[in-house]
């Protein structure tokens, strides 16, 4: 019997399992009651998001990673869109240094009063960028956010996500 679909996006985008050892393999984490991260999408985690109210899919995938599995950016948007789902691809690479996408992945999640399920390939941008918008918008401590991050399934990249809470220009800001 294969690995769960889950496991395999976090070695194929790092070419290491970077899944704690110590949580289940699963698709979906509830950060919040209404923010969802999860790796790769599939048609399956889009058929339970069209089940809430005001679904939105975050995809953060670039186009190199379009081939690494789960739908394709094609087949997601469509698949949305026939659900009722609000999708929006903000491309943001693994190294998390574009500013302005994560200024656009904040006004998604602040403009949004749905279900947001954020996603990329194996889960880890997709929790910091959650957590960032924790600590930045909803005014969670650092300390709430940090037990939040204990919880994801793939571990969020501290130095990025602590650093951009911390940074006070950006704190409560779009």
């Amino acid at each position: 019997m294969e690995p769960p679909v889950w496991q395999h996006t976090a070695k194929a985008s790092s070419g290491t399992d970077r899944r704690r050892e110590d949580q289940p393999a699963t698709r979906r984490h509830h950060l919040t009651e209404r923010i969802i991260v999860c790796g790769h999408l599939s048609a399956a985690d889009l058929s339970w998001l069209a089940s809430h109210e005001s679904p939105t899919v975050i995809d953060l995938r670039t186009p190199p990673e379009d081939a690494l599995g789960g739908l394709s950016f094609a087949q997601a948007r469509r698949l949305a869109v026939d659900l009722g789902i609000a999708y929006h691809n903000v491309p943001i690479a693994p190294a998390m240094t574009s500013r302005d996408g994560i200024a656009e992945v904040r006004g998604i999640l602040n403009a949004t009063a749905g279900c947001v399920l954020l996603h990329c390939t194996d889960g880890a941008r997709a929790g910091a960028l959650a957590l960032i918008h924790l600590g930045c918008d909803v005014g969670r401590s650092l300390g709430e956010c940090y037990t939040r991050a204990a919880e994801l399934p793939v571990p969020a990249p501290v130095e990025f996500w602590v650093g951009y809470i911390l940074d006070e220009p950006h704190r409560g800001r779009l």
